[in-house]
């Protein structure tokens, strides 16, 4: 490979010298796995005269805003004959091409129609792990293009969990045509040092995932949702449905204040639109940044709050409460006390219960990343006097929180002291009208 200014990493060099049909990089954020599929591709362009190929991602405008943008820092231009940028199709000196698509498809008749189109050389899919197997599979099958002495399939991607198929393919699988490249993000010697000190303070899941580049949860503890699975509660198409009441459960706190905006279909299924973790924010900033957000993203809805009720509490430090901020920017803060294990029972019984053949607890894939990987494991039990309870891990705790205020809101039967309550509870039933 001649790599121009390109100057690889151990691991990118590792990468790129294998002759495995199929490859995988899996690394940490910053650890130079993009970097090293745009080059890889480039590097196959040239070797072979009119080889085509595929760098694609999930969704379109993450193609376009990342690997795309990325793909023009780094390719050399004089290997560049032409881009025409109507078809997203790159043109090299040589005859070879490099087309860009995203890989989401409003019907299966579409998915077709795009994926038989293509006679490819090789394929590259950046953050693989949106994808699901049989789009992999599908991709698989278009390595038909007879121009090319060899085939090849690339995949980068943060680690999975270690029921997804990545893990299964390039970790489990012992097909020598299948080869994987883990890499953390500390091996990047090129990042700023502050960034690197940032990724450190998150939890220690995360940053055996994120940072370390290690597959799965190893967050020592028992899960708290035993019972999640991605493949059946996680969903491409949970959204927004306008004319039904949009509820946002809300964690206060300055360090790491949380939101999530959730509706309850016509079914009673419960659907968790979006998250949003917060950083070192005070409410009343806070709070302007969740309505603004709201109002973009959900136009037009009518918002229902439900809060941490200790929210509600006025504290030696000051005598306006986090209810009282959101009181005078026109909300309405809903609140019911309710035991912490109570609220996580109530979660567990919608996560075990199919409605009409689909769960009744449905998260959006690419809205609530975060409340995923807490459902997935990152939210665990702890021993504290021989009782289990949850570990305040300073992370995930706080969008699961939110989601328990909701819950404890519309689906706790609990008794409850009225000096801590100050309303009505609405039924289920009251989104049906």
């Amino acid at each position: 490979m001649k790599i121009f200014s390109y100057q690889p990493l151990p691991k990118q060099l590792l990468f790129h010298k294998s002759e495995a049909k199929y490859k995988a990089f899996i690394g940490g954020w910053g650890s130079g796995k993009t970097k090293a599929g745009i080059w890889e591709c480039i590097d196959l362009a040239m070797r072979y005269p009119k080889n085509c190929i595929l760098i694609a991602r999930k969704y379109s405008t993450d193609l376009r805003d990342t690997t795309q943008r990325m793909f023009f820092e780094e390719c050399p231009v004089e290997l560049i004959k032409e881009y025409k940028k109507s078809e997203r199709r790159v043109i090299f000196i040589n005859g070879s091409e490099i087309i860009f698509r995203g890989l989401e498809f409003k019907s299966e008749r579409e998915r077709r129609a795009m994926l038989g189109s293509f006679n490819l050389g090789a394929f590259y899919v950046d953050e693989a792990s949106d994808i699901d197997l049989t789009l992999f599979r599908d991709l698989q099958g278009r390595l038909r293009l007879n121009t090319v002495p060899k085939h090849h399939g690339l995949i980068t991607s943060n680690p999975t969990t270690i029921d997804h198929w990545i893990y299964r393919m390039f970790v489990l699988n012992n097909d020598p045509e299948y080869f994987l490249v883990k890499a953390s993000s500390l091996e990047n010697i090129y990042l700023p040092k502050d960034y690197l000190e940032e990724l450190q303070k998150y939890p220690e899941s995360w940053r055996k995932r994120y940072l370390m580049g290690e597959f799965g949860f190893l967050e020592e503890g028992t899960p708290v949702f035993k019972d999640f699975n991605e493949n059946l509660h996680v969903f491409e198409d949970v959204k927004y449905m306008p004319g039904k009441p949009v509820i946002r459960g809300w964690d206060f706190g300055f360090h790491r204040p949380a939101v999530v905006w959730c509706q309850i279909d016509e079914d009673d299924r419960f659907l968790v639109l979006k998250e949003y973790l917060g950083k070192d924010e005070y409410l009343d900033t806070f709070a302007d940044k969740i309505i603004k957000i709201s109002n973009e993203e959900f136009f037009g809805a009518e918002f229902v709050d439900c809060v941490d009720p200790a929210g509600a509490h006025i504290t030696d430090k000051s005598r306006i409460t986090s209810c009282d901020i959101l009181r005078a920017k026109g909300l309405s803060p809903k609140y019911k006390w309710v035991k912490v294990e109570v609220g996580i029972q109530l979660i567990q019984k919608k996560l075990i219960t199919l409605i009409n053949g689909k769960p009744a607890l449905m998260f959006n894939k690419k809205e609530c990343p975060r409340l995923i990987e807490a459902f997935a494991g990152g939210y665990t039990y702890e021993k504290n006097e021989n009782k289990e309870v949850p570990y305040k891990d300073g992370f995930y705790e706080h969008l699961v929180d939110a989601l328990r205020y909701i819950f404890n809101v519309y689906y706790s039967t609990a008794l409850y002291d009225e000096k801590f309550y100050d309303f009505e509870i609405p039924e289920p039933k009251w989104f049906n009208l």
